[in-house]
């Protein structure tokens, strides 16, 4: 092999090396890549969390639209309501008790 052959596989050589460490360390290699694609499964679990919630909320404003027994269970339970026709007995607390006499 004459010197010229072995300077330009050296040449050559260093090319390939140079161009492999810029693919894996470089800004848009692999390592970044690797952190793209983390990224990107992140986003579409993020995505897939929205998805179930938004149609939770679509059943939710169907049954708020349409189901009367839905509503008043909601307006009870989270505005404390009551039916036209009830009654609220609230008990006594113990200090508010009369003492019973004779003990």
């Amino acid at each position: 092999m004459s010197r010229k052959h072995a300077l330009a596989l050296s040449g050559a050589v260093f090319l390939i090396l140079t161009l492999g460490f810029y693919i894996l360390f470089s800004e848009r290699g692999v390592a970044d890549l690797n952190k793209l694609n983390a990224d990107r499964e992140h986003l579409a679990e993020q995505n897939r969390r929205i998805v179930r919630e938004n149609l939770l909320l679509g059943e939710e404003i169907d049954r708020l639209n349409h189901d009367p027994a839905y509503i008043e269970r909601i307006a009870r339970k989270e505005l404390g309501m009551i039916h036209r026709n009830e009654i609220v007995i609230k008990p006594r607390q113990a200090a508010e008790r009369p003492e019973t006499a004779g003990r």
